[in-house]
């Protein structure tokens, strides 16, 4: 059909339309459109959309240049290039050129140039420009520019701009620009920024920011800070001061400081008196 509206209740309907709008209800729809409009009600939508709109509950892989996808309960795998993505219960992968994904529950997997994910349990997400929030189990991110907050699990993120929050699990990111906090794991490759870890573990190669953490921080950095609180800090830094507080500290130091209170110190350093 190249103009008109085909509606269908029950079984299935193959379609390619350049103009127009889709209805199906039950079963199946696969569909080519150029233009149009398609709503899908309880299984499966596999579509490739230039302009609309597509909204189902299932299952919905979608490459679409212009428009936006709802999906309300189960899987929406969708390549946009522009336009808006909402994803409610299950699984959202997606590749987005322009527009903003929300996801609430279970996995969203998506390429984002710009735009905003929002979801609770898994993101994998290449960003160019835009935002990322996630509140619960985990986001796997590379953005270019924006900002990523995760509440409770992991976040493995490359960023060139932005900042990583983190809260409760892990967080393994390449920031060139920003500043990550988190409680428990953060491995980190830092351009600029400041990385601060509270509990577990930090392993981040910094050029220029400051570190601050409890357990095991192996770093190195070109400029900058590094303070370690109670375990085990290795470090190469070439210009900064390293601050340790109780077990060891092991460290090649071009220029800078090394503060040691209790235990071992095995340092060579070009200059700087011990």
């Amino acid at each position: 059909m190249q103009r008109g509206a085909v509606t269908h209740r029950r079984q299935n309907l193959e379609c390619v339309m350049q103009g127009g709008a889709v209805t199906h209800g039950r079963q199946s729809l696969e569909c080519v459109m150029q233009g149009g409009a398609v709503t899908h009600g309880r299984q499966s939508l596999e579509c490739v959309m230039q302009g609309g709109a597509v909204t189902r509950r299932q299952s919905l892989e979608c490459v679409m240049q212009k428009g936006a996808v709802t999906h309300g309960r189960q899987s929406q795998e969708c390549v946009t290039q522009g336009g808006v993505v909402t994803h409610r219960r299950q699984s959202l992968e997606c590749v987005m050129q322009g527009g903003a994904v929300t996801h609430r529950r279970q996995s969203l997997e998506c390429v984002m140039q710009r735009g905003a994910v929002t979801r609770r349990q898994s993101l994998e997400c290449v960003m160019q420009k835009g935002a990322v929030t996630h509140g619960r189990q985990s986001l796997e991110c590379v953005t270019q520019g924006g900002v990523v907050t995760h509440r409770r699990q992991s976040l493995e993120c490359v960023m060139q701009g932005g900042a990583v929050t983190h809260r409760r699990q892990s967080l393994e990111c390449v920031m060139q620009r920003g500043a990550v906090t988190r409680r428990q794991s953060l491995e980190c490759v830092m351009q600029k920024g400041a990385v601060t870890h509270r509990r577990q573990s930090l392993e981040c190669v910094m050029q220029g920011g400051a570190m601050t953490r409890r357990q095991s921080l192996e770093c190195v950095m070109q400029k900058g800070a590094v303070t370690h609180g109670r375990q085990s800090q290795e470090c190469v830094t070439q210009g900064g001061t390293v601050t340790h507080g109780r077990h060891s500290l092991e460290c090649v130091m071009q220029g800078g400081a090394v503060t040691h209170g209790r235990q071992s110190l095995g340092c060579v350093m070009q200059g700087e008196d011990m």
